[in-house]
């Protein structure tokens, strides 16, 4: 049952990287994890900055709790649920004109070179960032990269990038089919095919 579960921080990597990690799990060492509980703490205190700094900048942005998700779609042809369940660690409640308010997703990434030379977002964070906006039924979403180098007294305009991700129905069923076919390609321990393949020279 738990090769039906899929994380949305995962989804959009490649196939095969994905199916190696369920098929043959490699531990990380304590070292390891050490490391990223660190950047984590790190990330986590930089956002903090950045959304609350936003927030008293604009009356109309409000910043919400984590939140849980899942997310449960059919397998068109086999006789079971897949599931997307992850959590969504940051966004915010925007007020509209006519009163309403609509939750947008705000997913942040650490880049290790400068955020100057990243031109676009990266397709697997457009993906984790898509789970979210269909979770909270906003369809968009913001995608924050941070330089690795930056801190609450540098220039935030320097050092971090954001881009608007606006999505369709057609990119969640393109996301869709991908996790289907390594959802198959697990039950069946069968190699799923090298990505680079599929792609036009």
């Amino acid at each position: 049952a738990q090769n039906h579960v899929y994380y949305p921080s995962s989804v959009g990597t490649c196939v095969r990287k994905q199916w190696f990690q369920r098929m043959v799990p490699i531990p990380f060492p304590d070292y390891m994890l050490k490391t990223f509980f660190a950047g984590d703490l790190w990330q986590d205190h930089m956002v903090d900055h950045i959304l609350t700094e936003l927030a008293e900048k604009y009356d109309e942005i409000e910043i919400m709790p984590e939140k849980t998700i899942v997310l449960t779609f059919d397998h068109p042809t086999a006789n079971r649920l897949i599931y997307i369940s992850g959590r969504i660690d940051d966004y915010v409640s925007v007020k509209l004109p006519d009163g309403s308010r609509k939750a947008v997703p705000i997913e942040v990434k650490t880049y290790s070179r400068a955020v100057k030379y990243l031109k676009e977002s990266k397709p697997y964070n457009r993906d984790q960032l898509l789970c979210y906006a269909v979770a909270l039924n906003s369809w968009f979403g913001y995608l924050l990269y941070i330089d690795k180098q930056h801190s609450p007294h540098h220039d935030n305009d320097k050092m971090t990038k954001t881009f608007k991700e606006v999505f369709t129905y057609n990119d969640w069923k393109e996301l869709k089919s991908r996790i289907i076919h390594l959802d198959d390609c697990l039950m069946n321990e069968q190699l799923p095919i090298a990505e680079a393949k599929l792609k036009p020279n």
